[in-house]
């Protein structure tokens, strides 16, 4: 070998009669040959066969030297793209990208052209110019064609999407703290509408995908790594080991979802495993938080001013002396319940990944913590997760699959008085707000009897908690063979199992309280301690509950694909079955007081048979699916999908158990036309889809017999309850799911300056809502009537994107927008025959307000005087200061000279936003780095809600301008507790909610290439970021997104973080 690198040519020859006995021989030096050619001379090294006698000739004369080019492969914000495309142009000569981004490639010329290209990146030419190292940037691109979104079943190109799906990656979330999921979703879909309505912490917001359909439920499907999960579910992931999220908004896209996606679907993949050397990523954030909004309230001396103007009573009036007392407490304010509890609240979350592999084993395990405290020293949210995804190539055809994943939470708070809702903390929390403000707290550390339910600060922290301690453990299992001899054709099964419980357990004790003495109702100057002590009124008993919920559930799917291309023609096609059963079971045990010690053990509570309390229940559910679908591409320029789910759920009668939901869509790549000469639109695409989807989130079982329990009755001289049962009411054995038709008009352009547009118009109808028809039929029927399928609802809508990227020299900067407008209205919906013109559903909104329409305060007796004769307000003689509404209607459709209910009209047509937005930008020079989201809703109003003003109590600040003989032109009425007219709903409590929020901001700073290489790490990022920072509206009184001023209010968030990868 070595004397034939140093030839240029040889000769091999024998006679042509020889041929036969040495032709061994001949194949073996031909095989020695070919791979010299391979090995060691190149490419170019020239073979020839000549027979003559037979010449066997190699000319290496033109034999031509390689060069090695070495280089890394990054996008704009310099992380490394593994699986990068690097292509020698002109030729077949090319490489990938290790995991790292780097790469290395044998070129024949140094002055060759090296095509790079990446999915959702821009392709980059790089002329070489003699250079052997490079170091490539891509840019993103703004029309994403090559970029794969996860769809229904499997995952697809963007080019050839017929239907309406908005999707993103984590990318740009991953260093938000955020307890939930779907909060940090916020602004950034376009269609979607997420709703903050609580800050409380553990308490995920409210996302909605286009208009409600129904009157039901109107929650999406959520489907996690190809599996059907809940929206807890969801909301349980660290964004941290998300990959993408995609939103299927149309029919076309969801029916292959069934009978539970008329409400949309939301499509999770965690992240996997690539090809390459050990990765480690680790992000730390600690964030400091405050409420968005405070409500101003009114001072003490202003209340007690207040009082003395309308108080006719002298229980609430104010003497001088008293007065100057108050003046003394914190300035005339009084006492600041708040203030006095208020502690800063605060939020850190740690995530670290190692992810790797090579071509045999790939694996990705991540693990978070999360902790967040609320503002009251009993409130908390803890949350752990774990994960591990790992595949197996287990032999040339089959791949194995273990998706492993473990969520731990606590969710703590207290147990107050009046609080209804396990998330607003609403009872608690107005309570702060407006406690008696002349009422010390606390007086040398030490909690007063001040009466009533008992002392604010010992509600909050000694009156015992709630705690809901909550494990979820799921794990999918999967294999991928890839059938042999049949290009294209794949098999995939998959066993999912799903083991989840919550334990919540409430302790409600009583706190203790010191007696006072030397004090009147209105000043405490002279108070003091008379050395006794008594309980709380609140709770009336005190107890230990606990409550216990169990689900288990699992999923099997087998499913067939087949993707292929056969000229110009590509199909991609799949079957699959899924089957999939539930089970949710609870019990629940109470016992009421603690003989000797108060404890929040069982052991220590009573034990008398009277004292104690126990239920549970169990449900199931079950379904079989058969599902397809077929995507037909000619030359990518003419598309067609056609899918359909024949769904079967065990919850109705099994004549009514099965329905199948088909839908069709298609496209037109216009700019791929001969025809098509348009020199600034770099691709133009047409979309248009039908399709069928249902809901079968109703009451199930209802076409069956039920008997439920029942009141109990006592027997015998020493009476014990009996329990009973009870019939469950009439059955409704035709009852089914509902069905939403929808139609979607979409249109995609890309232009050559990087800058693509998305437009989508689209419709829906949904059918066979279920409903009462109670109104319809006479109250003398009785018994409890079963709903069925009558209802209609109609909703339609348009979503726009617009994404740009570029580049001023080393500054790469982004702009996009998205804008999302749906309404519904009512079509169909049992309404008796002599309702008011207000109660009319039927064309309008589900979310229309109804009120009276406000005229004025009647300011001066001249206003009262203009009455006509035997006005009333709702029975009641108008007053000086009080809210005077429009006489709109009587009995008999005509003013009647009185305010009563038949004044109602529709005052809002939507309490809910119609249009919802995101406005994205941001930039990076030299290491530095911006990110900026602003997020909106229009298009609604609400009512404002906020206690009324009483006397004893601290008073919102909208009061501050109120009614009185000395203000006549005052804002606001008279603030008379006993006038309950002049807190209906109303225009003048009718408020705009529009309102648009900085919802994230964030600065960073990636170290340079040479420190990181003197360190021994990739990349190191230091941020700072914040959340929710200023929101601009004309609903100011308290934050927008709630639903009154009682609720725990949204916070604020400033964080420090760092983002390390090794």
């Amino acid at each position: 070998m070595k004397k034939i690198n140093q030839q240029r040519s040889f000769h091999l020859a024998c006679p042509y009669k020889d041929l036969l006995k040495i032709k061994f021989t001949i194949l073996i030096m031909m095989a020695f040959i070919g791979w010299a050619k391979a090995n060691a001379y190149g490419p170019n090294t020239k073979v020839s066969f000549k027979t003559g006698p037979i010449t066997v000739k190699m000319d290496l004369e033109s034999m031509e030297q390689s060069f090695v080019v070495n280089g890394t492969v990054t996008d704009n914000y310099g992380e490394p793209l593994p699986g990068a495309n690097i292509m020698e142009k002109g030729t077949s000569n090319g490489t990938q990208t290790d995991f790292d981004g780097n790469f290395q490639l044998s070129v024949l010329d140094l002055e060759a052209v090296l095509e790079v290209s990446y999915l959702g990146f821009g392709t980059m030419e790089i002329p070489l110019k003699g250079r052997t190292t490079l170091k490539i940037q891509l840019e993103e691109s703004a029309s994403g064609l090559d970029e794969v979104v996860l769809v229904g079943y499997g995952s697809q190109s963007k080019a050839t999407l017929t239907g309406s799906i908005t999707n993103m990656t984590t990318e740009k979330i991953a260093q938000i703290p955020s307890a939930d999921l779907t909060t940090l979703l916020a602004g950034r879909l376009s269609g979607v509408t997420i709703s903050s309505n609580t800050g409380m912490p553990g308490i995920s917001s409210d996302l909605t995908i286009r208009a409600r359909g129904t009157w039901n439920n109107a929650t999406p499907v959520y489907v996690i790594d190809g599996i059907v999960k809940s929206k807890a579910d969801f909301d349980a992931l660290d964004v941290n080991e998300v990959e993408e999220v995609s939103i299927l908004k149309d029919a076309a896209s969801g029916a292959i979802y069934g009978a539970r996606a008329a409400n949309g679907v939301v499509l999770v993949n965690t992240k996997k495993g690539q090809s390459g050397k050990p990765t480690i990523n680790y992000i730390s954030t600690y964030s400091v938080e405050r409420p968005t909004i405070m409500p101003e309230m009114m001072s003490g001396i202003d209340i007690a001013k207040m009082a003395n103007t309308i108080s006719e009573s002298s229980w609430f009036s104010w003497s001088q002396e008293d007065l100057d007392w108050l003046r003394t407490v914190n300035n005339g304010y009084g006492y600041d319940y708040l203030d006095e509890v208020y502690k800063d609240p605060y939020s850190s979350r740690h995530a670290v990944s190692i992810s790797g592999g090579s071509d045999a084993v790939k694996y990705y395990i991540g693990g978070s913590i999360f902790k967040q405290t609320g503002f009251l020293e009993p409130i908390s949210f803890d949350k752990n997760n774990l994960r591990a995804n790992i595949d197996v190539k287990i032999s040339d055809n089959l791949t194995a699959n273990v998706n492993l994943a473990i969520s731990n939470s606590l969710r703590q708070r207290m147990d107050p008085p009046g609080d209804g809702s396990d998330s607003g903390g609403e009872g608690l929390w107005t309570k702060l707000q407006t406690w008696n403000f002349y009422d010390p707290i606390f007086i040398d550390g030490k909690a007063p009897n001040l009466g009533w339910l008992g002392n604010v600060g010992g509600l909050i922290n000694d009156s015992g908690y709630m705690k809901n301690r909550g494990q979820n453990q799921n794990v999918v299992l999967g294999l991928t063979y890839k059938i042999p001899n049949l290009e294209g054709l794949s098999a995939k099964i998959t066993y999912a199992n799903n083991q989840s419980t919550n334990d919540v357990k409430i302790f409600q004790k009583k706190h203790t309280l010191y007696e006072i003495t030397g004090h009147t109702p209105h000043n405490f100057s002279q108070v003091e301690f008379t050395g006794e002590t008594v309980q709380s009124n609140w709770p009336s008993r005190e107890s230990l509950s606990e409550t216990a919920y169990f689900n288990r559930s699992y999923q099997f799917n087998t499913q067939i694909n087949y993707k292929r291309t056969f000229g110009y023609h590509g199909i991609d096609a799949l079957f699959a079955y899924e089957q999939s059963e539930g089970f949710d079971s609870n019990f629940g045990a109470g016992r009421y007081d603690f003989p000797i010690l108060v404890r929040d053990q069982w052991n220590q509570t009573s034990g008398v048979p009277e004292d104690s309390w126990a239920g549970g229940s169990e449900s199931e559910t079950g379904r079989l699916s058969y599902v397809g679908r077929l995507n037909y591409d000619f030359r990518s320029k003419y598309l067609l999908t056609a899918s359909f789910r024949y769904d079967g759920s065990l919850i109705f009668k099994p004549s009514e158990r099965w329905g199948l939901f088909p839908s069709i869509s298609a496209g037109w790549v216009v700019s791929e036309e001969k025809f098509f000469d348009i020199n600034f639109i770099e691709r133009l695409k047409l979309r248009a889809s039908y399709g069928t989807v249902g809901n079968d989130a109703v009451d199930p079982w209802r076409w069956q017999e039920q008997y439920v329990a029942g009141a109990g009755y006592f027997l015998g001289q020493s009476p014990r309850e009996v329990k009973g049962i009870q019939y469950g009411g009439i059955t409704n054995p035709f009852m089914t799911w509902e069905t939403s038709e929808s139609t979607n008009f979409g249109l995609d352009i890309n232009l050559t300056n990087n800058l693509s547009f998305a437009l989508d118009i689209w419709g829906k109808r949904t059918k066979d809502i279920l409903g009462s028809q109670l109104d319809e039929l006479p109250s003398t029927v009785g018994g409890n009537i079963p709903n069925t399928n009558y209802g209609e609802m109609k909703s339609h809508g348009y979503e726009i994107e617009v994404d740009y990227n570029n580049n001023i020299g080393d500054f790469n900067y982004y702009l996009g927008a998205n804008y999302g407008y749906a309404t519904d209205e009512v079509v169909k919906i049992a309404q008796g025959d002599n309702i008011r013109d207000f109660q009319n559903r039927i064309g309008r909104s589900w979310n229309y307000i109804a009120g009276l329409v406000y005229d004025d305060i009647l300011r001066t007796q001249e206003d009262i005087d203009a009455l006509p004769e035997g006005y009333t307000i709702y029975g009641q003689t108008p007053q000086l200061g009080q809210i005077n509404y429009r006489d709109i209607s009587g009995v008999d459709g005509v003013p009647d000279g009185k305010i009563d209910g038949w004044d109602n009209t529709v005052i809002a047509d939507n309490a809910a936003p119609t249009s919802t937005y995101g406005i994205k930008l941001g930039g990076s020079l030299k290491g530095i780095s911006v990110d900026v989201l602003f997020q909106g809703t229009g298009g609604y109003k609400k009512i404002l809600s906020a206690q009324a003003p009483y006397g004893w109590t601290r008073v919102y600040g909208i009061w501050q301008d109120y009614w009185s003989p000395e203000n006549v032109n005052a804002t606001m009425p008279k603030p008379n507790w006993d006038i309950a007219s002049d807190r209906y709903h109303s225009t003048f409590w009718l408020k705009n909610a529009d309102y648009m929020r900085l919802r994230y901001l964030n600065i960073g700073y990636d170290l340079p290439e040479k420190v990181l290489n003197t360190i021994g790490v990739k990349k190191l990022k230091l941020f700072i970021s914040g959340t929710n920072l200023f929101t601009i509206s004309k609903f100011k009184d308290y934050d927008v997104e709630l639903g009154s001023a009682g609720v725990y209010p949204n916070m604020q968030n400033y964080s420090l973080g760092l983002d390390i990868t090794l």
